[in-house]
């Protein structure tokens, strides 16, 4: 099985490790496996990202149920007097069956 990563936009004004916390505190996304923090390796795509939340998927989910596990989670997480956070499924393709989510800073009218 491949594994969920997480990326926490510099932008979003969310902490990685909280991301972690509350997917690992989370019944549902917890069961799919359990959140950890890795740093970002060499291939960053996003300038200043030090973290991913990483997630070693022990079910099998389609793409379409992580993502609204990361936008549940992601929407706990509203920054005090900030809009919910974006959740949006990455355009880069990953290897070995990962799947990759990104949470950005919220916008508009949410």
């Amino acid at each position: 099985m491949g594994r969920l990563l997480i990326v926490v936009a510099p932008d979003a004004r969310i902490a990685p490790g909280a991301v972690a916390a509350a997917w690992n505190g989370d019944g549902a996304a917890s069961t799919a496996g359990n959140a950890r923090l890795e740093a970002a390796g060499g291939d960053v795509f996003f300038p200043g990202l030090v973290e991913l939340v990483v997630v070693p998927l022990a079910v099998n989910l389609a793409s379409s149920a992580l993502y609204d596990l990361v936008k549940k989670v992601a929407a706990r997480l509203r920054p005090a007097g900030g809009n919910e956070p974006r959740v949006e499924r990455a355009e880069v393709p990953a290897g070995s069956g990962d799947v990759i989510i990104v949470i950005r800073r919220g916008g508009g009218l949410s």
